[in-house]
């Protein structure tokens, strides 16, 4: 959490009858933040500021309370402290055992694992940072070497496109993370942040347990502790709920949200004409099973129904008329079983049925309905031994695509693909501080009878507590996709050699972090462009990509700063390009920050997030004539104001876009004429207002605590 609200939340408290608070402090002195203070035995908790000072309520005013205090890197510490006294509590730092499978103290920062090159978000940020507006994806915006078009929201990590980029929920992959999507218009992510207590964006290199994704992966891991509490959001766009319940064993999350953008189109007018505005409702599940000691069982159900119709002209001035519905339902279930201190067991199994319908989809007066079932089953086995780590598994992608496309005539598509996967890694630390990681995949995919075979690896080295260098180099392989396999069966894998150096600085809850990186790209699916399909598909394409990105994040007092700028050079030859050239929607030079800063006398947080890019390129077709065309830089300024008026009450308002850029995300031309028209979002501003209630089993913390 951000230091501003922390002491957002002391102040909180104080109005609740503070009679316990103290500071928590190093062996050297120092003021230690983020410490976790608990009452023994209760559901009270809160956390140290930026000062490592900490206050809080017992409900049960007793004459002496037991207060818990834990941090990552230190070691726990009880201690018995009695009303209206003020503590100073000295926590002695953990020795870390390079030995252990994971280093765990992410104050220092991490070898093992490719954690290094990982840039971890916490769940808070989503409602925090100025470009998230409560969504999981917008958070991402601020990272460097990940690229969201504001047409588009979808990621594309280090000059890859979008399906380059997978996401997994605690190791399971995801099918299709994105909401409806519309021309123009963002995307969000499908799942709610307070189910997750971690958010990390690997764009550089990962182990061989991960397949499947060119470019980077997207890893959210659900929490294994849930606090009773019930949250309610009330927002411009819409309503959403939940609920936690908890057991003796379990703990059980469940939410509910309603969107329809109807209230807020009729006040804000675009460019559209909205036949039905966008509406979804969706839902929520997890639940936290602790069947015994050693074996931990989570299960997750997701939902939604959301459907649009609107209509647009393009630059001929043809109606189109979109109308386009989706049904998503979502289910998982994860055991984690400790077979002694050094052994786990992992299986995962995972099953997503989607259903899409739409007019005018892709030419006028076409129509498509497409179905799909995807599964995807995991099981691994992980053992130290000494100073190694052996981890084996094998996974299973199972998927069943079915499309009925009309236009003029019927075209009926059905792909049944099963793609095993075998990994293997071996993780060693030959003296301490230093990480060393071979890894080997192997995939067969049934439906274009292709093998592959990808090596990784990954080496780190810690200086001392706060400085980390980091080299990774593996090959990367990705199934064509359905789109391409309806037209062409005997396609190949789709492939990229990875190699990414990382220089990262930790200290407290500040961060520098350095990337280059390399990419080489083989196999690339290229065609030509037909009147209805693509024809001579094949791969055919090539390309590469190379860059730096920087990462600061760290604070100043009550003012908190990410920075990041991000530079790529990428050529490709795929698709219908007659050339090889830079990607379409990537940008070159990429510089991004948030801010947000506590103004403790009105009791609200203020934030801004800027980011200004390069254009980009594209082709276009102009009157029958291929035209390359670059468009202008864009830029955007977000603001954005939390106010807490009750400590279990949020005012947020944000609004995105205040300076009204112009931005230019590509160009349509004219299939008749010699004239061309810019591809702007239909609303150049958006503005977000929404209130949220939390009401806690303890009836003193409020979400900012739990989030």
């Amino acid at each position: 959490m951000t230091n501003a609200l922390f002491l957002l939340l002391s102040l909180l408290l104080m109005h609740s009858g503070i009679n316990l608070s103290g500071i928590v402090v190093n062996n050297e002195g120092i003021p230690i933040d983020n410490v976790r203070v608990s009452v023994k035995g209760q559901n009270t908790e809160t956390y140290s500021d930026n000062k490592g000072a900490y206050s809080m309520s017992d409900p049960e005013n007793q004459d002496s309370t037991i207060l818990c205090f834990s941090a990552i890197g230190y070691e726990q510490t009880e201690l018995v402290v009695k009303p209206g006294e003020v503590q100073r509590v000295t926590l002695t730092e953990e020795s870390v055992n390079i030995e252990e499978v994971v280093v765990r103290s992410d104050r220092h920062g991490n070898i093992n694992n490719y954690a290094s090159q990982k840039v971890e978000i916490n769940p808070f940020e989503v409602y925090t940072s100025p470009t998230a507006f409560g969504d999981m994806l917008g958070v991402l915006k601020i990272i460097p070497g990940a690229q969201s078009p504001g047409n588009d929201g979808k990621l594309y990590i280090r000059g890859g496109s979008s399906d380059e980029s997978k996401t997994f929920v605690d190791g399971m992959m995801v099918y299709n993370p994105y909401t409806l999507s519309q021309k123009n218009v963002s995307v969000r992510g499908r799942f709610s942040p307070n189910m997750f207590q971690g958010i990390a964006l690997q764009a550089g290199g990962y182990g061989s347990e991960y397949g499947q994704a060119l470019s980077g992966l997207l890893s959210l891991n659900t929490k294994d502790k849930l606090d009773r509490q019930i949250n309610l959001y009330l927002s411009s766009t819409g309503v959403d709920g939940s609920i936690v319940c908890s057991a003796k064993r379990s703990q059980v999350y469940m939410g509910l949200a309603y969107t329809d953008m109807q209230p807020y189109g009729r006040i804000f007018k675009d460019d559209y004409h909205w036949n039905k505005y966008y509406e979804d409702i969706s839902g929520n599940f997890l639940e936290i099973f602790n069947l015994s000691k050693k074996l931990k069982v989570k299960t997750q159900f997701s939902f939604s129904k959301s459907s649009v119709d609107y209509t647009y002209r393009d630059i001929d001035s043809i109606l189109f008329n979109n109308d386009i519905s989706e049904t998503y339902v979502y289910g998982q279930t994860t055991w984690n079983y400790a077979i002694s201190k050094n052994a786990k067991l992992f299986f995962g199994s995972n099953l997503t049925i989607d259903h899409f319908q739409g007019t005018d989809v892709s030419l006028q007066g076409d129509s498509v309905q497409t179905d799909v079932i995807f599964n995807h089953n995991k099981i691994f086995f992980e053992h130290k031994k000494g100073r190694f780590t052996y981890t084996v598994g094998i996974e299973a992608f199972h998927s069943k695509f079915d499309q009925n496309y009309v236009f003029v005539n019927t075209y009926d598509s059905d792909i049944t693909n099963l793609l095993i996967s075998n990994f293997y890694q071996v993780t060693f630390n030959p003296i301490d501080k230093t990480c060393l990681s071979l890894g080997l995949r192997a995939e067969h995919a049934s439906y274009i009878d292709k093998y592959n075979l990808a090596p990784r690896l990954y080496a780190s080295h810690k200086f001392n507590d706060n400085h980390i260098l980091s080299f990774s180099a593996g090959t990367y392989f990705q199934n064509p996709g359905n789109d391409y396999l309806k037209l062409n069966k005997a396609l190949d894998f789709i492939r990229s050699d990875n190699m990414t150096l990382t220089y990262a600085y930790a200290k407290n809850r500040s961060k520098i972090q350095v990337d280059t990186y390399y990419k080489q790209y083989r196999k690339l699916i290229t065609y030509d462009e037909g009147t209805f399909f693509h024809t001579n598909l094949n791969n055919n394409g090539n390309g590469y990509a190379y860059g730096v990105d920087v990462f600061m994040k760290g604070n100043v007092s009550l003012l908190e700063y990410w920075l990041s700028y991000s530079y790529i050079d990428s050529k490709r030859l795929h698709q219908s390009f007659n050339q090889s050239r830079m990607p379409d929607l990537i940008s070159g030079h990429l510089f991004k920050f948030d801010l947000k800063y506590w103004l403790s006398p009105i009791r609200s947080l203020l934030g801004a997030g800027y980011h200004i890019e390069s254009g980009s390129y594209g082709d276009v077709m102009i009157n029958g004539r291929r035209t390359l065309m670059e468009t202008p830089f864009r830029n955007s300024l977000v603001l954005n104001l939390s106010y807490l008026p009750f400590s279990n009450t949020i005012i947020h308002f944000s609004c995105q876009n205040v300076l009204g850029s112009n931005n230019i995300y590509g160009y349509t031309g004219s299939a008749y004429q010699n004239k061309y028209r810019a591809e702007t979002t239909p609303s150049k501003r958006f503005f977000y207002l929404t209130l949220l209630f939390t009401f806690n089993a303890s009836k003193i913390n409020n979400q900012l605590n739990s989030l």
